[in-house]
């Protein structure tokens, strides 16, 4: 049976509850018990991070650290290959 959550996915991550790499489970989750909330939703992305996610999930980290620091993912100007401080979570 499933379990309703009371958190989304971005939410434990960042209380460390969940570890990034469990997000496919999330996902998988998602899509055998659709909801009434979209999966960006459902995940707390909001739709810019969860579309730039599906077209390169090696953003994840970036997308963790910008809600960590209340920044908008732009501001990172994150790109394959290169970390921005706020990314690498220095900032």
């Amino acid at each position: 049976m499933f379990k309703k959550r009371k958190n989304k996915f971005m939410d434990l991550c960042l209380r460390g509850e969940v570890l990034s790499e469990e997000i496919d489970n999330w996902v998988d989750e998602w899509h055998d018990n659709p909801q009434k909330q979209e999966l960006h939703e459902y995940l707390g992305m909001n739709w810019a991070e969860y579309s730039s996610w599906v077209k390169t999930p090696e953003i994840l980290p970036s997308i963790i650290n910008a809600h960590k620091f209340s920044r908008n993912l732009k501001e990172l100007s994150w790109k394959p290959g290169r970390t921005s401080a706020i990314a690498a979570g220095v900032a």
